[in-house]
């Protein structure tokens, strides 16, 4: 488990991320698909000062200054740190509450908000709501404000998700109630 970067910059934030680290030929990894719009797409060497290069989206491990593994991601404007980790050993135990909370409770981003990532080699899309994100390397993030319309044909043509036509209903009345709160 990890923490997200507020961490690093002196304000605590909970554990709340999921990783990986996995043994092979005796060589320890970092394996995390998961962690939004930026994250690596490989598994990342564990060893201190490596960088890692995923097609043009680029990687390093560092320690931060407690201690932990810090990864960070090469943004346009310079290094950016994703989030901090120790070695310490977690359980599915320790787990469980967390994936319950972020899938079930009322205030979870995952739980109020509409949200989708896709994780390309070229680009990576982020869908809050009716906002997206595409992100390139070396680039400022593009945002582009969507219509209700636009919603079911963005996420067929750059997300690659099809749903069921009961989906759909649901999504665009979730659509309707974001539309009628800013208004």
């Amino acid at each position: 488990m990890c923490r997200h970067g507020k961490a690093i910059s002196g304000k605590m934030t909970p554990l709340g991320h999921t990783i990986l680290n996995v043994t092979v030929a005796g060589r320890r990894w970092l394996v995390d698909v998961g962690v939004g719009n930026v994250g690596p797409r490989e598994p990342i060497l564990l060893e201190e000062g490596v960088e890692a290069r995923h097609g043009r989206w680029e990687y390093r491990l560092e320690r931060s200054s407690l201690g932990y593994w810090l990864l960070r991601h090469h943004r346009h404007d310079g290094w950016f740190n994703l989030y901090q980790f120790s070695d310490e050993p977690y359980y599915r135990a320790d787990y469980e509450e967390q994936n319950y909370l972020a899938s079930h409770h009322p205030d979870s981003p995952f739980v109020r908000r509409i949200v989708a990532q896709h994780n390309g080699a070229e680009e990576r899309l982020a869908l809050t709501d009716l906002e997206l994100k595409i992100f390139r390397p070396g680039e400022a993030p593009e945002l582009q404000r969507l219509d209700a319309e636009a919603l079911l044909q963005i996420l067929r043509e750059r997300f690659g998700l099809v749903l069921a036509p009961q989906q759909e209903v649901a999504l665009l009345r979730r659509v309707e109630s974001l539309v009628e709160a800013s208004a």
